[in-house]
């Protein structure tokens, strides 16, 4: 059967390509290109697939481990995907209208929320490590996995399928992860990839790599959960929780094949978080899913690894280190290449299974200078770990105090730096007591390149501005630490007050990484409270009188955090400086100070939960009841982050559980939003009131409702909540949870006599929400308790929103409830005129033998005819005509329907009308008449029929 489709669709392809004209053909191919690649990658894999497949006996075949059916049945979908691609009438259009095509598809790109959702996510940069691990491939390596291993073959074929590659340091395993996504990219699925990184801070937390993730796949599929979530996360405001995205990565995989490549995860921050995230995944059983990770040996010690297919690249990598070394000492001359065989057998010994430490080795071997003597004693003297290479290359350099400075940023920096960045780090005099930078002592870029050899490694065609650099080792170091920590804040300190944000990008290299990260290199100082130096220029910088104070929290702001963080003691809390909060208190200043996202220093600790923090504060007499900022207070802040120790402490202070303010109105809503029931328990148990009213969604109670925690709305509803309660986004609790979507909370409700009727909210009704969300289950237990469905409140009205939304099954279940088919709303008017703009002649004909009135007049179009004749569908503008259309009736953007099938360029529909009465001379709409319509639109053989028909201007 596969290679039945594969014949019936290259035939399709060449009679396709042979049928077009000489002009049409090449245009056709060209367009053809990328997709012609990725179906010859299939090609390519059945090929393998079948040679796998006949190479063995009938019995091996049976016992043979791998799922062979699965894998057959898997290429059979692949291959089936491209016959819509290589169609006649897809070729056709590809010859003849490629830039009309683009230029659609660019201004539908640019009408998306795609650029809204990325700056929300703020996804890390992920494709430089793609690019930089595919700049080192070699030739011809990565084959045996990438053709020749049955693990893999069935990690791309096999439903639901987790491969897990593991390996020492240096093995290539971030290498051989961009081989496989330049593989996947060539199957036309979706597939997204993240690379762990231990250079750079944004890269070692699984918050980030949900984002990552997440967002990659939504630009290549829309998908309406996550533009939800982004509306409730206040359109972007604030950062989804990883509850909240994992649902979203699960959608896409449930919509399409997903494919994910995660590297590295031994260099993720948080581990265990990391691995309980896998195996939330795994459980959710999602058999379009195929996830490959890379990480050290390990690592595969955990529960989750006995789920995955384990491939070691122990041995599997040698072949590759093999061909590596035997092509780079064919490019040696003298001694080398004489006895090059004897030189590759000891140093693959030496190498140990790590191409990094192969390459150094060779490195090592080349700058020998070539005379046996020479060679022998750099063979005999060698080290075999990667810190023992790293060790000799620096013994063996001439090292200025440039470089050893150099060096210190490089190892201990906590991200790739730039070299102009570096340059700058070091353009200090660091004999003096008091650092100050200087532009003057700027380095030559090459001169500091060529001082530190190959300690450090740059990308091809880099520059002082971009070209970013690379230490190989992760160690730590207090003095390091120290000497960053006071760098960093000595730049901010040199900068001018009045300097703007784009011309301190442009001319100080150093800025962005000291913004990013000069608080968690003073964190890494332990004891910096005792380094007088340091704090002279930390209470220097750090001071709010100061107007370099302004400067360097806008620096924080663009570069950093995104939000002003206020005073300096605000600031400090939420970064988490326990010692840069005890050394700004005991200069006196106010902790009750407010301004910034947070309002006061505690807020914004209880937000971020440092309890070290906090603890300090309210031991200075910090208010826990003090209003501001946008939790209002400590304890809603607290609440929303889930953190029940902080909440403890702030309850144990006396923090007042029923202030009311900010986002969720008080602290009971928040940890209603955020569905933990402990942090409630705790609340009530403290006299929290659930019927106060406030807050994005009015009450708890709706704003519980508004989830999938039915225990939460049991509590809350055993706890004496007023169940009808109105007020907030949704109206009432029963809005929210037909708004969600959560059936069991819709019954919950019901069963505690929520009133089925209640008006307001986002929707009207809780009816409404159903059909808006095209709920159908819920909407048959709402109306089964005598809901309304002819109240008119809400966008559209219910008939007239279901409607729209082309669902005839609701739409039947409506009207055997008695829904009014002539019901006025919405922006169509009418259910009759929403069905006949969506071209939906099954609901039209529906509505009618319920008696919809099709002259009745409202919304966008006026008429139902007149929607239908600014369309395609020619069936629909005869229905309505049959079932007593006025083709003449005023109203609405066209004013007629003539006019607006003349606007559309419909000739057909144009015909019709005229054929059935239409009057040409008809004046009023958008553009006057329908002459001028067609005049204004161009469509010129419409222009020509009405003049025919007696029109006049």
């Amino acid at each position: 059967m596969v290679f039945e489709k594969i014949g019936t669709i290259t035939q399709t392809i060449a009679t396709g390509l042979l049928g077009l004209d000489d002009m049409h053909r090449t245009p056709a191919a060209d367009a053809l290109k990328r997709d012609l690649e990725k179906y010859n990658s299939v090609l390519v894999d059945a090929a393998h697939i079948l040679e796998e497949w006949t190479s063995h006996s009938i019995i091996e075949r049976v016992f043979k481990r791998g799922d062979f059916s699965s894998i057959a049945d898997n290429l059979e979908k692949k291959i089936e995907s491209f016959r819509d691609a290589f169609s006649v009438a897809r070729l056709t259009t590809l010859s003849q209208g490629q830039d009309e095509i683009k230029a659609i598809l660019t201004k539908l790109d640019n009408n998306n929320t795609r650029s809204k959702i990325k700056e929300w996510l703020k996804p890390p940069g992920v494709a430089a490590n793609y690019q930089n691990a595919s700049d080192k491939k070699h030739p011809g390596t990565g084959k045996w996995l990438l053709e020749n291993c049955l693990e893999f073959r069935e990690w791309i074929y096999v439903p639901m399928s987790f491969l897990w590659l593991h390996g020492i340091s240096g093995s290539g395993k971030t290498v051989l992860s961009a081989m496989i996504i330049d593989k996947i990219q060539n199957f036309g699925v979706l597939y997204a990839f993240f690379y762990f990184d231990i250079n750079h801070a944004e890269q070692q937390r699984v918050n980030n790599l949900l984002c990552s993730l997440v967002h990659q796949l939504s630009t290549q599929l829309f998908c309406p959960a996550l533009s939800e979530l982004w509306e409730t996360c206040q359109k972007g405001e604030f950062l989804p929780t990883n509850a909240k995205l994992l649902p979203i990565l699960e959608d896409f995989c449930r919509k399409k094949e997903v494919y994910l490549v995660v590297d590295a995860l031994d260099e993720c921050s948080e581990r265990d978080m990391l691995l309980n995230l896998l195996a939330s995944i795994l459980e959710a059983k999602l058999p379009n899913m195929h996830l490959v990770v890379t990480s050290r040996t390990e690592v595969t010690h955990s529960e989750i690894a006995k789920e995955a297919v384990l491939l070691s690249l122990e041995k599997s990598v040698l072949s590759d280190i093999e061909l590596y070394v035997g092509d780079q000492l064919s490019k040696m001359g003298g001694y080398i290449a004489k006895n090059k065989d004897t030189i590759r057998r000891e140093l693959l010994d030496k190498g140990d299974g790590m191409f990094r430490l192969v390459a150094l080795q060779l490195e090592t071997l080349q700058k020998s200078g070539g005379t046996k003597s020479k060679v022998n004693q750099a063979l005999g003297t060698m080290p075999t770990t990667l810190a023992g290479i790293y060790d000799h290359i620096l013994k063996m350099t001439d090292i200025p105090e440039q470089v050893c400075q150099a060096m210190n940023w490089l190892i201990f920096g906590l991200r790739e730096l730039t070299l102009g960045a570096i340059i700058d780090a070091l353009a200090f005099d660091f004999s003096e007591d008091r650092l100050r930078f200087d532009e003057d002592e700027r380095m030559e870029a090459q001169a500091l390149l060529d001082a530190c050899g190959s300690l450090v490694s740059v990308p091809q065609n880099w520059d002082n501005r971009s070209g970013s650099t690379k230490w190989g080792v992760q160690v730590s170091d207090q003095a390091a630490q120290n000497l960053i920590a006071k760098t960093c804040l000595a730049y901010f300190n040199s900068l001018d007050a009045d300097l703007g944000i784009e011309t301190a990008y442009q001319n100080y290299p150093l800025v962005e990484y000291a913004s990013r990260h000069w608080d968690d290199h003073l964190k890494g100082c332990e004891n910096f409270a005792e380094d007088s130096a340091l704090c002279e220029l930390f209470l220097e910088v750090l001071q709010e009188n100061n107007p370099k104070y302004i400067l360097f929290k806008n620096l924080l702001r663009y570069y950093s955090v995104r939000f002003d963080l206020g005073p300096p003691l605000c600031l400090l809390a939420y970064m988490g400086i326990q010692q840069g909060v005890d050394l700004v208190l005991k200069q006196g200043v106010n902790i009750n100070v407010q301004g910034g996202r947070f309002g006061t220093a505690l807020q914004a600790a209880a937000y971020r939960g440092n309890s070290d923090i906090m603890q300090l504060l309210l031991e200075h007499h910090a208010d826990p009841s003090i209003l501001g900022g946008e939790y209002s207070t400590a304890l809603q802040a607290a609440a929303y982050q889930a953190n029940i120790d902080i909440i403890r402490l702030l309850l144990e202070h006396n923090a007042n559980v029923n202030l009311q303010g900010g986002e969720y109105g008080t602290a009971l809503q928040a940890a209603a939003y955020r569905e933990n029931i402990d942090i409630m328990q705790l609340l009530l148990e403290h006299h929290a009131d659930p019927n106060i009213l406030g807050g994005e969604y009015g009450t708890v109670l709706q704003a519980a409702a508004y989830g999938k925690a039915i225990d939460i709305v049991q509590l809350l509803i055993k706890c004496g909540t007023d169940i009808n309660i109105q007020g907030g986004r949704f109206g009432t609790a029963l809005q929210a949870a037909a708004a969600y979507g959560n059936i069991d909370i819709v019954k919950l409700l019901l069963e505690h006599t929520a009133d089925v009727n209640l008006q307001g909210g986002e929707y009207g009704t809780a009816l409404q929400a159903a059909t808006h969300k095209e709920n159908i289950d819920i909407m048959r237990l709402l109306l089964e308790h005598h809901a309304d469905p002819n109240i008119p409140v809400g966008e559209y009205g219910t008939l007239p929103a279901a409607a729209s939304k082309g669902h005839i099954d609701i739409m039947q279940l409506l009207l055997e409830h008695h829904a009014d088919p002539n019901i006025l709303g919405g922006e169509y008017g009418t259910a009759l005129q929403a069905a006949a703009y969506r071209e939906n002649i099954d609901i039209m004909q529906l509505l009618l033998e319920h008696n919809a009135n099709v002259n009745l007049q409202g919304g966008e179009y006026g008429t139902p005819l007149q929607a239908a004749a600014f369309g395609d569908t020619i069936n629909i503008v005869q229905l309505l005509i049959n079932s007593g259309a006025d083709i003449n009736m005023q109203g609405g953007r066209f004013g007629t329907a003539l006019q607006a099938a003349a606007a559309f360029g419909n000739i057909e529909h144009v015909k019709l009308l005229l054929e059935h009465g239409a009057d040409v001379n008809l004046q009023g709409g958008e553009h006057g008449s329908a002459l001028q319509a067609a005049t204004e639109r161009g469509h010129l053989d419409i222009v020509q029929l009405l003049q025919a028909h007696g029109t006049s201007l």
